[in-house]
């Protein structure tokens, strides 16, 4: 059953070129994950955060593709940034916290069939 996928990347005192940079490590790191069906971006009018969206066939092999990806994920520059949830058994309304910049967050566990 197909899912979506959201990275967020938040920004504070970057340039623009090191923003530029960051955005398009995060999408190439996600375009090159496999079974996506739908993949878009949305950002804030401010700038403070952009959204990367993935809607994917298979969750589970998406994100243990993810986490396999050499030199881990998220990559050090992104780490401090970075916010990874995927749609609940419910949609949004049970959603799975799957990564935070925020390490004394307790995060979900995406596994085959449905979240853990």
């Amino acid at each position: 059953m197909a899912k979506q996928f959201n990275f967020q990347l938040q920004f504070s005192s970057e340039s623009g070129t090191e923003r530029e940079n960051l955005v398009s490590h995060m999408s190439n790191i996600i375009e090159t994950s496999g079974s996506i069906v739908r993949f878009w971006t949305d950002k804030t009018d401010d700038d403070s955060y952009i959204n990367f969206n993935a809607v994917v066939e298979k969750p589970d092999e998406f994100w243990t593709d993810m986490k396999a990806r050499p030199g881990g994920f998220p990559p050090a520059g992104i780490a401090p940034r970075l916010i990874a949830t995927c749609e609940g058994d419910h949609g949004w309304d049970d959603y799975l916290l799957l990564y935070h910049f925020d390490r004394r967050l307790k995060l979900d566990a995406l596994v085959q069939g449905g979240a853990k």
